[in-house]
């Protein structure tokens, strides 16, 4: 009888602090930046065009919800909660019309993982899934974005959990005004991300987006281990930002 009593009460006690640890996650919470350049309404579009080809990709904003799921799942105890948005897009060219989702994403149960020296809201990043689409083009939403706040030379990896394995980001450059095709931007983000740490691997791939503070991506470069190999500028839009949902 003792013997019951006491293997009830251990697990119990092991019940609740499994319980209390899940209780204590740690919670990611988006800031305003985060929203002020990946966040739309519905009736928001972007036109983009190839510099080369002068192809045109049509993206329409549609669906934009909040969103919550737990970071770094594998680990049994030790995770993280994730507050962020789903936002939905039909991207349209000559070739194809699809819907796509994408979502700010954080891939460590909490900020010392990552190593990176961030504030926890710095840690968003968005990647594009799967990860086999052709970042050459905009048949899917190629995006990468990091949610960092001050330019820097440093090189940040996610790694963790996120939709494509592996990859590096860099905020590299900040622009006060910037023109691309007689088009004044104003706030704007260059924002480096590469599949590789080797310049040298021939899978190595680098794509530059610009970002613009309320209008999102204006220009995206891609780039091979030897050579610039597309360039989608945007050249006419209509986009209405939406202020933060967990303020």
């Amino acid at each position: 009888m003792k013997k019951t009593i006491l293997i009830s009460l251990l697990v119990g006690m092991m019940g609740v602090i499994i319980i209390g640890c899940r209780d204590n996650m740690y919670s990611y919470t988006p800031n305003d930046n985060l929203y002020k350049f990946c966040a739309f309404d519905s009736s928001s579009y972007w036109i983009y065009e190839d510099s080369t080809t002068h192809q045109i990709d049509s993206v329409v904003a549609q669906k934009l919800e909040k969103d919550e799921f737990v970071t770094n799942y594998e680990r049994e105890y030790d995770h993280g909660k994730l507050f962020t948005f789903n936002q939905t897009y039909k991207i349209i060219n000559s070739d194809t019309t699809i819907t796509q989702t994408i979502r700010p994403y954080v891939g460590f149960a909490k900020p010392d993982d990552s190593g990176a020296g961030l504030n926890a809201d710095e840690l968003y990043v968005i990647v594009p899934d799967p990860y086999y689409d052709d970042p050459y083009t905009l048949s899917r939403l190629n995006w990468y974005y990091m949610n960092i706040s001050i330019p820097s030379e440093d090189w940040y990896a996610f790694t963790d959990d996120l939709p494509e394995g592996s990859g590096i980001f860099k905020y590299s450059e900040h622009f006060d005004n910037i023109t691309i095709n007689n088009h004044t931007y104003q706030d704007v983000k260059k924002i480096e991300f590469s599949n590789s740490t080797y310049i040298n691997d021939p899978y190595y791939r680098l794509v530059i987006s610009y970002w613009a503070n309320g209008i999102g991506m204006i220009r995206r470069e891609c780039h091979s281990s030897d050579s610039i190999v597309n360039v989608k500028n945007l050249i006419r839009y209509n986009v209405i930002n939406v202020r933060n949902q967990y303020r």
